[in-house]
């Protein structure tokens, strides 16, 4: 399906290495017959586990100059895309292949909902992909949907969400500043509002 659009552009973030990540959007969208004009990438705080969300959230990572420099790149119609560097793809690489030797329920299993939850809902409204549910007043996981973006994790006011990994520092949960829980959770509510 071809978008109707003339001018297609993504933003996309990451908190540590992108990987690449314009290059492989670009393929992706081609892939799907959409034919970006611009592409950029905006480092932020990485939310993974292994890192220490409060000390990344420390660091000056200069997002608001990012957000400015590709605000005006679209207001004025920029077209291209981010640079990509053989050690971005390498960085890849290595992802794909440690990933190649993780058992196959590895990310499935990455998120634990434990006995601390309270049915309180809110995981169930900060998942982008509806995976989690509430039944007999307590938040269970569809792991097969789950696409490991930690919204749960970080929002659980009773840290009864969990993952099965290292954390660099287990009290530490994030939230961007500038976007409410409410914010996020009626984004999700109008994603459910359309799927209808």
């Amino acid at each position: 399906m071809e978008n109707q659009t003339d001018y297609f552009y993504m933003v996309l973030t990451y908190g540590n290495r992108h990987g690449g990540a314009s290059e492989l959007a670009y393929q992706l969208c081609r892939e799907c017959g959409i034919h970006p004009q611009y592409i950029n990438v905006v480092l932020m705080v990485d939310n993974w586990p292994s890192f220490d969300v409060q000390e990344q959230a420390r660091m000056d990572k200069k997002v608001e100059q990012q957000l400015a420099s590709v605000r005006q790149d679209i207001e004025v119609g920029k077209s291209g895309f981010s640079s990509v560097t053989d050690y971005d793809r390498d960085v890849h690489r290595q992802f794909l292949a440690n990933k190649g030797r993780l058992p196959g329920y590895t990310w499935e299993k990455l998120i634990n909902i434990t006995e601390k939850c309270v049915g309180c809902g809110i995981c169930k409204r900060v998942c982008p992909a509806g995976c989690i549910q509430m039944i007999n007043g307590r938040a269970v996981l569809n792991e097969r949907d789950c696409q490991t973006c930690l919204a749960c994790f970080h929002a659980c006011p009773q840290k009864a969400v969990s993952v099965n990994m290292p954390e660099k520092n287990p009290d530490a949960r994030y939230r961007n500043e500038n976007i409410t829980l409410e914010e996020i959770m009626k984004a999700n509510d109008q994603q459910d509002q359309n799927e209808m």
